[in-house]
């Protein structure tokens, strides 16, 4: 059996971009903790684009 799965784009306003990153900051703060700056920093680099 082959299902379609579809994916859709949505464009959130910088508002709900900017709640999510504050409400999600001590996730990736973790994150960092466990895999270090340089990897994190690599990961992330184009988080930010669009600003």
């Amino acid at each position: 059996m082959v299902q379609k799965k579809l994916t859709y784009e949505i464009d959130l306003s910088q508002e709900v971009l900017n709640k999510m990153r504050n409400r999600s900051s001590s996730v990736y703060a973790d994150i960092r903790q466990q895999v270090g700056d340089t990897l994190f920093d690599a990961y992330t680099k184009n988080m930010n684009k669009g600003e």
